[in-house]
């Protein structure tokens, strides 16, 4: 069996960050991994991290264990690009609970 996508995780970071739009990635880890290190996550990314470390191999959009139907952009269809580059704080909460919102792919394990 291989690896699961921490499809929770991606959702708690992503709630916690609309809830703290001002706020960036790392600092949920920060908080929630004692002794976290940048890298122990890919990109600070729980969908990236199970990208790079599961046997799929493809492109991001194909082996992204998450769906979206924007594609505007690399990264989530273009979500994430907006989330990151948004300045206004309750623009960035609304990317951040679509984002936690994503459904995972069918055929995808996750926990």
């Amino acid at each position: 069996m291989g690896m699961k996508f921490k499809h929770t995780f991606h959702k708690e970071l992503w709630l916690w960050l609309a809830e703290n739009p001002q706020k960036l990635k790392i600092t949920w880890f920060r908080i929630n991994y004692e002794n976290y290190k940048k890298d122990d996550v890919y990109n600070e990314c729980f969908a990236c991290d199970y990208k790079v470390n599961s046997v799929i191999s493809g492109d991001c959009t194909e082996i992204c264990p998450l769906t979206f139907t924007d594609f505007e952009g690399e990264c989530l269809g273009g979500l994430y690009e907006k989330w990151h580059d948004e300045c206004d704080l309750i623009l960035k909460k609304k990317l951040a609970l679509k984002i936690a919102s994503l459904k995972v792919k069918s055929g995808i394990d996750y926990e």
